[in-house]
């Protein structure tokens, strides 16, 4: 279970929309690391499916940006009710928890520590401020998300900022340790 510095538990209990999917445990940010070109250094070969727009230029400034060493604890969460939900309110609910945004980047860590401890058949939002997001041809946000198939397959895509999302998107929580 989280260590108790991570989640506000107060607001967690509170807001029965969101539950926990998956505790992944700490992701620790490789010595090699270098963030402006952690994007390209991904073996695009291993997925399924990798969005050609998901490339270092187009998501060079996220939230926050990670350094060598630097660990960090991550939690998955689902929608716990019927219908759609706001990337407000999924956003909300992780600024409630000081959650911090990491973007694409942050899918790239996860998908090389923890792809295997994801559970399959869901998809996995890595949220950022609208600012600091991809802007598209058609002037659309666009968030990064890792979707993890049934058979084991992975893909590297991107959603609309604007869209509702329903129980299968799942979304990633970055803690500083």
């Amino acid at each position: 279970m989280f260590p108790k510095n991570i989640l506000n538990k107060k607001d967690y209990l509170a807001d029965k929309s969101f539950i926990l999917l998956a505790d992944l445990g700490i992701c620790t940010i490789p010595e090699n690391y270098v963030h402006n070109k952690q994007l390209s250094l991904l073996d695009r070969k291993n997925f399924y499916y990798f969005n050609k727009d998901i490339l270092d230029k187009n998501f060079p400034n996220p939230n926050r940006i990670f350094k060598p060493g630097e660990e960090f604890y991550v939690c998955v969460f689902k929608q716990n009710t019927n219908g759609r939900t706001t990337t407000k309110k999924r956003m909300e609910f992780l600024a409630k928890q000081n959650a911090v945004y990491a973007g694409a980047q942050g899918v790239s860590v996860v998908y090389e520590q923890k792809r295997d401890q994801l559970p399959k058949g869901y998809w996995y939002l890595s949220f950022d401020e609208k600012k600091r997001l991809w802007e598209d041809k058609n002037r659309s946000y666009r968030i990064p998300y890792l979707g993890a198939y049934t058979d084991g397959n992975f893909e590297f895509n991107i959603s609309f900022f604007e869209d509702d999302f329903n129980e299968n998107i799942a979304f990633f929580g970055f803690y500083e340790k």
